[in-house]
């Protein structure tokens, strides 16, 4: 494969990393993390050369910079996440706030992951079937609740989040307004991820009861996405900006390393061979000697300048000239 070919290879993967690590990398940065640490243990497993270590870094500076200019990350796209973005509305700051989840779903334990991520510092875990909270209180590092003492505990929780199996309404307005009067109003969220749903709808219309279900979740989400498809237009432009100033950059990098090369070695080649015939010149002034020096000096420029002006003068520096000149002098271009 050309390199130049296997530039663009490379080009692209790294764009494509650059749009993930904006696209999904909002919620707690982990993707942004797993490509950095897998790209430094390639590092330090000495298989990545100069170029592709440039291309990464400014990677990971375009994402940096999409981040900042576009709103592509501001906005949760999938329902777990929803419920996070839903929460830091209600509470601002989830900083030693505490989770209850009913029920197992996945959707659920996720967003219950996600909120812990975000400052919550106690996850209790409510099932039927208590060793089953056991075992995922053990997982998720929470306390497992047993299913009778739900309502006893409900109060404790800032955070309500529901995903069962039952066929009908597991939560009423009678429990959440108890469980409100013992909390002193103080706001509780309360998110039904369940189908059918678990929770009362009329739980909505309590004070400091904020509920919102799963079709809920999904409109805010699907939302989000339509606004996240308009911020990637913009977040396109500015990688495609980017990969042509970069693509640039190394072509012109790459061009007056290899011009460098070969005058040196003409250079070498040249006063080389003048010490070669030094001596059979006689004894020279420093002035004559200095005169051939110059005269050198003038047929080396004579010499190269026609192929220098041919390479600078090529559209984008990838020539079959400058390829032909790197293989002829045999420069290594990670050096």
């Amino acid at each position: 494969m050309k390199r130049i070919t296997t530039l663009k290879f490379w080009t692209a993967l790294a764009i494509v990393i650059a749009l993930a690590v904006v696209a999904f990398g909002q919620s707690d940065g982990s993707i942004t993390g797993q490509v950095k640490e897998a790209f430094q243990r390639a590092q330090e497993a000495a298989v990545v050369g100069h170029e592709l270590t440039r291309l990464m870094n400014r990677a990971f500076a375009v994402a940096k910079r999409v981040r900042n200019e576009t709103g592509i990350g501001s906005s949760a796209v999938s329902i777990s996440f929803v419920a996070v973005e839903l929460a830091r509305k209600v509470f601002e700051d989830l900083k030693g706030s505490a989770v209850m989840l009913l029920g197992a779903g996945e959707m659920a334990e996720l967003a219950a992951k996600h909120l812990l991520n975000y400052g919550a510092s106690r996850l209790l875990i409510v099932n039927r079937t208590f060793e089953n909270a056991v075992a995922l209180a053990g997982e998720l590092n929470g306390e497992p609740v047993h299913f009778e003492d739900f309502e006893k505990r409900l109060p404790e929780a800032e955070i309500l989040i529901c995903s069962t199996g039952a066929p009908s309404y597991l939560i009423r307005p009678d429990q959440v307004r108890r469980a409100l009067e013992r909390r002193r109003n103080r706001p509780m969220l309360l998110v039904d991820i369940s189908v059918p749903r678990n929770i009362d709808p009329a739980i909505g219309r309590l004070d400091n009861a904020f509920l919102f279900d799963v079709d809920d979740l999904e409109s805010i989400a699907e939302a989000n996405r339509a606004e996240r498809k308009r911020e990637a237009l913009r977040a396109e432009e500015i990688i495609e900006a980017e990969a042509e100033q970069f693509f640039r950059a190394l072509a012109e990098g790459d061009l007056n390393a290899v011009i460098g090369a070969f005058r040196q070695q003409v250079s070498e080649m040249a006063f080389t061979e003048f010490e070669r015939s030094r001596k059979r010149l006689g004894d020279l002034s420093e002035d004559q000697e200095q005169a051939l020096r110059v005269m050198i000096n003038a047929i080396i420029n004579r010499f190269t300048h026609p192929v220098i002006k041919q390479l600078r003068e090529s559209e984008d520096g990838h020539s079959p000239y400058l390829s032909a000149w790197r293989d002829l002098y045999h420069r290594d271009p990670s050096e």
